[in-house]
């Protein structure tokens, strides 16, 4: 899917009715000769953000300061402008709700253009991207980051720690050169660190309260430089074009391939990250778990002797139990192990399914189902 972009109108495309919410100013010397120049909006994009709604960054174009007005960039999250967070994905689907929300975000700030207009925009550059949820067997999205960790092809990797407003660690891994930058990320950790709309609000609160679990892993390419995205849309889309609009880059099989090449160069295809059955029991015992919002201590203890339990028998991990506690703890404690393992066993089994991470996340590429509110 594609998440950022940035569109650009050159000064034919629209038309200015009032320069009031461009209050940002920026330069920026080229060669010693040149300069250029730009007005962008500040104060009202920082309003909106305060008030739980996302603005994208509307900038105008000019060739020197104070000079003529030569054009407009518009950056733009597209799951953020459509739906409020980019846990959710676009597709072309959505191309008509892209453009009418665009419109009224630039008419707010003085700015009118058309359908039409943005629809032969060219898009300067564009990140291309997937969530993928992980199997609760694999255990959470960060657990199978710090696996991919330490198994990537690429010398040029960096690995990132990020607090969140809970204080609780978010994973990424980073892969990057002068052209292009490659992310895998814990999508959930990084909506509680930096979410703001009021979407990303709700999600916070069903983060806190178990409903959505950390199980969400993002794969995201980005292009720092117009030429190597545009030669990379001529490849895929063996297209001779100089420059592409959001309707051609809005197209699954291009995201689908351009992703999978990303992977694969990291992650080669031979290569296989398998993990043992019995973990993954443990995985979906902790997950099991977690969902009942139980204590710590009382998830600790129960995680301890379910897992015992599992692996040696239940009556040999009772006996355990008994010899280590008094007759009154061990019968109250014998009923919450029996309900616990009797309500577990009645989940899926876990027999048959992918024990192979790479080739399960790979497949989940191949597959590109795309994930919104009205999928």
């Amino acid at each position: 899917m594609v998440d950022s972009i940035v569109w650009k109108l050159g000064k034919e495309q629209f038309t200015i009715s009032s320069k009031w919410a461009f209050d940002g100013e920026s330069s920026k010397g080229l060669t010693g000769k040149f300069s250029t120049a730009s007005l962008f909006v500040n104060g009202y994009a920082k309003a909106q953000k305060k008030k739980g709604l996302y603005f994208p960054h509307i900038e105008m174009k000019q060739d020197k300061k104070g000079g003529e007005i030569k054009g407009l960039e518009i950056q733009a999250s597209l799951p953020r402008l459509d739906f409020g967070s980019s846990i959710f994905e676009v597709d072309e689907s959505r191309l008509d709700p892209i453009y009418k929300k665009t419109i009224k975000c630039l008419e707010e700030v003085g700015i009118i253009t058309s359908k039409e207009e943005l629809e032969r925009a060219v898009i300067k550059r564009a990140d291309f991207c997937k969530n993928i949820i992980i199997p609760p067997y694999f255990g959470t999205a960060k657990q199978v980051i710090r696996r991919l960790e330490g198994f990537n092809y690429k010398q040029s990797s960096g690995f990132k720690h990020w607090e969140n407003m809970d204080n609780e660690e978010g994973v990424k891994i980073n892969f990057y050169n002068t052209s292009q930058g490659y992310v895998i990320y814990d999508k959930v950790s990084e909506i509680k660190s930096n979410g703001y709309t009021i979407l990303e609000e709700q999600l916070k609160e069903a983060i806190k309260e178990g409903k959505l679990k950390s199980n969400i892993i993002r794969f995201e390419l980005s292009f720092h430089k117009p030429a190597t995205f545009e030669a990379c849309l001529r490849k895929h889309l063996k297209a001779k074009n100089k420059h592409f609009t959001l309707r051609d880059i809005l197209n699954n099989d291009l995201a689908k391939n351009i992703l999978i090449e990303a992977f694969d160069k990291v992650y080669q295809p031979s290569f296989i990250l398998t993990i043992a059955l019995s973990e993954m029991k443990e995985n979906e015992l902790e997950d099991f778990l977690t969902s009942k919002n139980l204590p710590v201590r009382d998830q600790a203890f129960m995680q301890f002797w379910v897992n015992k339990a599992i692996k040696i028998g239940i009556q040999q991990a009772l006996e355990e139990l008994r010899s280590r506690t008094s007759s009154s703890s061990y019968n109250i404690y014998r009923k919450e192990i029996n309900k616990t393992l009797e309500e577990f066993n009645k989940e899926e089994p876990i027999i048959g399914y992918v024990t192979s991470i790479t080739g399960y996340l790979r497949e989940e590429h191949k597959r590109f189902v795309v994930r919104n509110p009205r999928a």
